[in-house]
């Protein structure tokens, strides 16, 4: 199956409810009943390629570009590919801010297809071939990311 990457924009009171009881994490994206996450923006598979696209690298470096996907603190239990990730107010505007510099589409052009890096992405079939769908995932990232800094909202980045 594979990890999904997911985003829940957070309000004020959600983010210190699970602050102050991460073990409410799974009951709070999960519900009771459901195996999905309710109410996120999903990136599919998508999110390790396009996490390389924007640092060149496949693990979090730290750089606000960076932590758009695999950056934040975590929080609560293993979810099964870690822990949810909590972004805070600031960091989601400076991650809104770098990410509506990135012109994904000349990025997956410059990229090699034969590089090392690139052939041990967790979804990269033809890269060229997979664009349109890489930045339709992309778009998405950026419309989380902008919707939560407009509202000074937290993020809740997780692989599920």
């Amino acid at each position: 199956m594979g990890a999904t990457a997911n985003f829940k924009i957070l309000n004020e009171d959600e983010r210190y409810t699970l602050l102050g009881d991460t073990d409410a994490i799974e009951t709070f994206l999960f519900g009771e009943d459901c195996d999905f996450p309710r109410n996120v923006f999903d990136l599919d598979k998508a999110w390790h390629t396009i996490h390389y696209l924007l640092t060149g690298c496949l693990e979090t470096d730290g750089s606000v570009l960076g932590d758009a996907i695999l950056g934040g603190r975590e929080l609560g239990p293993n979810l099964g590919y870690g822990a949810a990730r909590l972004l805070d107010p600031q960091r989601v505007k400076e991650i809104d801010a770098a990410l509506r510099t990135v012109d994904l589409k000349s990025r997956i052009e410059a990229a090699r297809p034969d590089e090392l890096l690139l052939k041990k992405l967790f979804f990269v079939r033809e890269l060229k071939r997979d664009a349109t769908y890489l930045i339709f995932k992309f778009e998405r990232l950026k419309d989380c990311y902008e919707q939560a800094a407009k509202t000074s909202s937290s993020v809740l980045a997780f692989l599920a």
